[in-house]
């Protein structure tokens, strides 16, 4: 099952970070110290630069789950995490990422706009691990850390049946 979701302001904040400010400062640069009537490598750098773009596009959003017997399978092409039914002590599902589920500080993971993707601390709560892009969200909490996971109430159903279904068997 697919996770993630782009919404426009990471999009937006995808294409300036990653395609316009490179291309404009290097432009800029060859413009200025070439003193060249013509820009000779900027349209190289145009396109190896929308090509890295939309590999990192493309690698962000890719994020799936998979009911793996005893497991729950978070895929993703940089982070995955593999939980346990027994390890999950709470799973509940909100429409909005409560305040004190907004990540403080990148430990090991993507950022780009509002996507988190890997490992961040929050406040109260300590570590989390995050497939996060936009609400709703199912939170999975363990002794050692918050699994927070962009959701539908559909998929959520299917993870609290998976939990159940494991606790009672």
């Amino acid at each position: 099952m697919k996770l993630l979701r782009f919404d426009r302001y990471s999009l937006v904040f995808l294409i300036l970070v990653v395609v316009v400010f490179p291309v404009t400062i290097s432009i800029v640069y060859e413009w200025y110290f070439s003193k060249l009537s013509g820009l000779r490598f900027s349209p190289y750098i145009i396109v190896i630069t929308l090509i890295l773009a939309s590999s990192l596009y493309l690698s962000v959003i890719k994020a799936n789950m998979v009911f793996d017997g005893k497991n729950l399978r978070i895929n993703h092409f940089v982070y995955s995490r593999s939980i346990k039914a027994m390890e999950v002590t709470e799973v509940n599902f909100y429409n909005e990422l409560p305040e004190n589920m907004v990540p403080k500080i990148r430990t090991n993971g993507i950022g780009i706009g509002r996507v988190c993707i890997g490992n961040f601390r929050l406040n109260e709560l300590g570590k989390a691990f995050f497939v996060f892009s936009s609400a709703p969200v199912s939170v999975l909490k363990k002794d050692d850390e918050t699994v927070i996971i962009s959701t539908t109430k559909d998929l959520h159903e299917k993870i609290l049946q998976w939990h159940d279904q494991r606790h009672d068997g």
